[in-house]
């Protein structure tokens, strides 16, 4: 199994921090990053429209968090909103193919977030340990716990928190859907613009530095020493509700929701709540994480519900067999409810996993597959997967 030197580790920070640009964060010392150093990422995470991602101090977010600044690394050469270059965060790779990094510097010279989440660049090992939260525009998420390594790196290294493979590699964090927020059923209001929504809420799992899979926990717990005693135990968060722009993806600071009439039930996690947008806009139902008896001030799981003027659409633009392959050409019209695709041949499915989303507005798609794959099947079918559970289905497309 490999293993990581805490010697190791900190050359590889000073490594990033010496060819970084200068910028640090709103904090009594110089620097303190948060992010992938190590060459790990998030894949499946579709970033061909805005992400967004919120760090904060698990035991007091009130004195530490990144404000609502953009800590997300859509591709390499981005620069975040703490200055720092995401050429620095390689994972990241290029738009649209899927592929994130989280990239943030708190420090003196960032005046945009509040405090940070370690007082200073020593300190106990591990004992102020921060969440992160990154939201796909799909509805897909990612969470972590990670403790401060005063010793090693000197920072927040989320690859301490991420998934290694049998020979102690990290591997790349794969996001999940649909977090654990859900709509469960949409139905009419009291009123024709108004929707009562159903949603379920699961408490938050966290990839954690405390877990014994972890490249912290394989390497003897770098930067989790008491394994965990010290962590807030993550339990079922605040519902809350905001209408806002369809076509944009909501700041996860808690201040700009409020919080819902009728809040998960306690056995089940379930709640209902009447939301009436106006045409054109979405309602949007998020749930804070809660640390404990601490709420972190910020969403960790969102969905969103139109009040669109014409309902989402999908159709097919072409369907070719050629050179042993089929492809499949087909666009979406407003996308605000879409969470995915799947594509049929005369009832057999032919995609293995659920094809992503690329975000709200009009988007086209290419899906290719082996014409063996058809099994016979003499026409295709292209279904869209919505948020609320219901599905839509194209015109079948015969093949020639």
């Amino acid at each position: 199994m490999k293993r990581i030197s805490r010697y190791g580790l900190m050359l590889m920070a000073i490594a990033a921090l010496s060819v970084a640009p200068s910028a640090w964060a709103a904090c009594a010392h110089d620097t303190e990053l948060v992010g992938n150093i190590l060459g790990g990422s998030i894949a499946g995470c579709p970033d061909g429209a805005p992400i967004e991602g919120y760090i904060w101090l698990l035991s007091n977010p009130a004195t530490g968090n990144s404000n609502g600044q953009n800590i997300v690394c859509r591709h390499e050469g981005e620069v975040t909103d703490s200055g720092v270059d995401c050429t620095f965060a390689p994972g990241s790779g290029i738009d649209g193919d899927g592929n994130l990094t989280v990239y943030y510097e708190f420090g003196s010279q960032n005046t945009g977030s509040v405090g940070c989440p370690n007082v200073g660049p020593a300190g106990t090992v591990g004992a102020t340990p921060i969440g992160v939260v990154v939201t796909c525009n799909d509805g897909k998420s990612v969470l972590w716990q990670a403790g401060f390594d005063p010793e090693g790196s000197q920072q927040y290294v989320l690859e301490l928190s991420s998934p290694v493979d049998g020979g102690g590699n990290v591997i790349p964090t794969i996001a999940t859907a649909p977090g654990n927020l859900q709509v469960t059923g949409v139905a009419a209001g009291p009123s024709p613009s108004a929707f009562n929504v159903s949603v379920h809420v699961d408490p938050p799992t966290f990839l954690s530095d405390c877990d014994p899979t972890s490249l912290s926990g394989v390497n003897g717990f770098f930067t989790c020493p008491d394994q965990g005693a010290s962590r807030p135990v993550p339990t079922r968060g605040i519902l809350m509700t905001r209408i806002g722009d369809c076509n944009v993806v909501p700041d996860l600071r808690a201040s700009g929701w409020v919080t819902a009439t009728n809040q998960p039930a306690a056995a089940t996690g379930n709640a209902s709540n009447v939301v009436d947008p106006p045409i054109g806009q979405c309602a949007f139902f998020g749930v804070q994480a809660q640390m404990g008896a601490v709420n972190a001030g910020g969403i960790i799981s969102y969905a969103r519900i139109g009040n669109q003027p014409s309902a989402d659409k999908v159709k097919i633009d072409g369907a070719t067999t050629s050179q042993g392959k089929l492809k499949v050409d087909f666009s979406t019209t407003n996308e605000t409810s879409i969470l995915g695709f799947n594509v049929y041949s005369d009832g057999t499915k032919l995609n293995g996993t659920m094809i992503g989303t690329k975000g709200p507005g009009n988007n086209a798609y290419v899906f290719e597959v082996g014409r063996g794959a058809l099994k016979g099947g003499k026409s295709v079918v292209v279904e869209a997967v919505k948020n609320d559970g219901t599905v839509e289905k194209t015109a079948p497309v015969s093949l020639k």
